[in-house]
């Protein structure tokens, strides 16, 4: 009888063995596809376009570039960048009849990869990024 208890206890305890193991790797299966997706779902796109005629409909989207290549985040100051649909409410930029003609972040911690391409430079006449790193 006793033996009998012992065998008894036994399979419980394999079989509480087992149930934890499964439940572990259900765990840990769950967690590999819930972690990846939450961080592609929170991270924002960035499909930007370099290329086209400049007008004021694309010329955000290379400014858009310019703010992410020189560490945007860390500007001094970036009133409107990327928030405003209107790059001509962004700060340093001066657009008078739509067209971006002056761009100026003169002392505004712009540091990184500062490019644009030409035809991004379109009708820009003034591009100020003096004493900045």
């Amino acid at each position: 009888l006793v033996e009998e208890d012992g065998e008894r206890t036994e399979r419980r305890n394999n079989k509480w063995k087992r149930y934890l193991i499964l439940s572990t790797i259900i765990m840990i299966v769950f967690l590999a596809i819930i972690i990846p997706l939450s961080i592609t779902l929170t991270r924002p796109p960035l499909i930007i376009t370099l290329t086209g005629p400049t007008t004021a409909e694309n010329f955000d989207s290379c400014l858009s570039v310019f703010y992410f290549n020189s560490n945007g985040k860390y500007w001094s100051n970036k009133t409107n960048w990327l928030e405003s649909r209107d790059e001509c409410d962004w700060y340093g930029v001066q657009c008078p009849n739509d067209d971006v003609v002056e761009l100026k972040l003169a002392n505004n911690n712009v540091s990184g990869t500062v490019a644009l391409s030409g035809d991004c430079l379109g009708k820009l006449n003034i591009f100020d990024l003096s004493q900045n790193s």
